[in-house]
C-alpha cells in the first residue's frame, strides 16, 4: 500500500478500556479495524462508527455490562461489496442501538446478550443500496439468555429466512 492508504490502520488493534466512561470508535475505509479486540465492558457509553467495507471485519466488541452501545454501519462507496460491519462478535448490553446504512451491516456477525435481545434496537436505512431487507442485512445471528456458562437460545438470519434453535426465540 502507499503512504496514503488508509487499509489495515487497526490490524490486530487491542483496546483495553473496560472502566472507561465514554469510548468512541471510528474505522472508516477498508480494514479500520481488521481483526480488533476492543474490550469496553464497564464503560458508560460506547460509541462505533464503521463506513466503508470491511471498516470492522472479523472483530470483536466486549461490551455486555456497558450502560449504552451505539453501533453505526455505513456502506462506502457505490462500489461496495461487503458490509462495514462484516463477520464480526458484539457482545453487548440490552441498552444497544444499531443503525445500518446501506449495506453496512451486510454478512454482520453474532450478537450476544446477557438477558434478551428484545431491548436492542436495529434500523435499516437502504439508502438506494440493496433491493430489500435480506440484501442489506444478508447475514445475522443471535445468542442470549446466558446461564450456566453458556447461551440458552440462538437465532439466526439469512436474507429472510430465520433459523432457531429451540422453541424460546431470542
Amino acid at each position: 500500500t502507499s503512504e496514503d492508504s488508509y487499509e489495515q490502520t487497526c490490524y490486530y488493534l487491542t483496546v483495553n478500556a473496560n472502566n472507561a466512561n465514554t469510548v468512541t470508535l471510528v474505522g472508516n475505509h477498508e480494514y479500520g479495524f481488521y481483526y480488533a479486540t476492543i474490550n469496553v465492558n464497564n464503560a458508560s457509553s460506547v460509541s462505533l462508527s464503521a463506513r466503508g467495507e470491511y471498516g470492522f471485519y472479523d472483530s470483536t466488541l466486549n461490551a455486555q455490562w456497558a450502560d449504552s452501545v451505539s453501533i453505526k454501519c455505513v456502506s462506502g462507496d457505490s462500489w461496495s461489496y461487503y458490509g462495514a460491519c462484516y463477520d464480526s462478535n458484539y457482545y453487548l448490553p440490552s441498552n444497544t442501538e444499531i443503525k445500518c446504512y446501506g449495506t453496512g451491516c451486510d454478512d454482520f456477525g453474532t450478537i450476544y446478550t446477557l438477558d434478551d435481545a428484545s431491548a436492542i434496537s436495529m434500523s435499516l436505512n437502504a439508502c438506494g443500496d440493496c433491493d430489500d431487507v435480506g440484501d442489506c442485512l444478508d447475514d445475522l445471528s443471535f445468542y442470549c439468555g446466558y446461564s450456566g456458562g453458556t447461551y440458552q437460545y440462538s437465532e439466526s438470519y439469512y436474507g429472510y429466512t430465520s433459523y432457531s434453535s429451540c422453541d424460546s426465540t431470542c
